[in-house]
């Protein structure tokens, strides 16, 4: 059997959450469909946390798998999907993702069978056509502290670059390359969305002793990076990401990530705080520079005047204001946790 034969032999599994997703989520399996790597190989798990829209009858009208979330949260469902699958090789693509290029799930197949990487990363997001001005300043700098502490752009333009500056790559061809971290407490900012790949045998093994399981999602990365440190990123695969419908949607999601993360750090999504355990002491001390970083103004002025040179986009200095308004969103949650205060957590993205 020819080695092409044995590429497009191997059967994939998409993890896709969805709740309420109708708006995008045709966009999403539709990218799916058009994938170049044998359709009959690809199976589509669509993990639905109750919708009340055509989330389901979009996803049967693309024969997907739809199994239910009882607990909603996206991790969950990721989480759900795993355990269902059979597959060795799991993608996770959210609802308001499509990939761009028709052959990414096959050049991401082939750089697992070269490769053996635990984990498979795509080449950054894009903006949507028509989508918020909002959708770009999330692609450049996703939120200002994630930006503050892993100083990575994951827009699809910078992505590469800014790996290759805080990254050392020890291996490269034409559609791939790979990175091995010699520090675990300085990895990139991953996770199980956007187009990643996992190695289905290597994460089981990983969290084989492990008996929380909520924390599998979020820590993902970095528990797969302990037995093995390395990474690949396939070039031009791009993830087109409708992240946010309007600017106040993306200023919800802030007070989410930052209320979830001082008051409910148990919680799976939660993110910086579901890693901590697994960071370094030089990140546990980092993260406490943020605020006078945000407040004084000029660091994240630099930044973001550093990144409008290097882009020429003037949303950029957006980044400023959002810098203060985390930074006081901290503050305050953090006076409200110390006043034994902890306010209800809506769902994400909303008021």
């Amino acid at each position: 059997m020819s080695s092409s034969s044995v590429l497009e032999s191997i059967d994939v599994t998409v993890v896709m959450p969805t709740l309420n997703a109708e708006k995008t989520l045709q966009s999403s399996l539709a990218s799916l469909k058009r994938q170049s790597y044998p359709q009959e190989k690809i199976h589509i798990l669509i993990v639905d946390g109750g919708s009340t829209d055509c989330t389901e009858s979009i996803a049967q009208q693309y024969g997907c798998t739809i199994l239910h979330n009882r607990k909603q949260q996206q991790e969950y469902g990721k989480l759900i999907g795993i355990q269902s699958s059979e597959s060795r090789y799991l993608m996770f693509l959210d609802a308001d993702e499509e990939l761009e290029n028709k052959d990414d799930l096959k050049r991401k197949i082939d750089a697992f069978v070269e490769t053996s990487v635990p984990f498979l990363w795509s080449s950054g997001y894009k903006k949507p056509p028509g989508a918020s001005f909002i959708n770009e300043y999330i692609n450049l700098f996703s939120d200002p502290f994630a930006f503050f502490m892993y100083r990575v752009s994951t827009d699809y333009y910078l992505y590469v670059p800014s790996m290759r500056r805080r990254y050392p790559c020890y291996s490269e061809n034409s559609q791939r390359l790979l990175f091995q971290f010699s520090e675990l407490d300085r990895l990139p900012l991953l996770d199980l969305a956007a187009g990643a790949m996992i190695d289905r045998q290597k994460f089981q093994l990983a969290f084989d002793s492990d008996s929380s399981k909520e924390r599998m999602i979020p820590t993902c990365f970095q528990q797969l990076m302990k037995d093995d440190p390395r990474l690949a990123v396939v070039k031009d695969c791009p993830v087109v990401h409708y992240s946010a419908e309007t600017f106040q949607t993306y200023l919800h999601k802030l007070c989410w990530r930052v209320s979830a993360n001082v008051h409910y750090p148990s919680i799976p999504g939660t993110g910086f705080t579901n890693r901590a355990s697994l960071q370094g002491t030089k990140v546990h001390i980092k993260k406490y520079f943020f605020i006078p970083y945000a407040l004084t103004i000029l660091p994240a002025a630099i930044d973001a005047f550093v990144m409008a040179i290097r882009t020429g986009k003037t949303i950029t200095l957006l980044h400023i204001p959002l810098s203060f308004f985390t930074a006081i969103l901290i503050l305050y949650h953090g006076i409200l946790r110390s006043m034994g205060i902890r306010p209800k957590l809506p769902t994400y993205g909303k008021k």
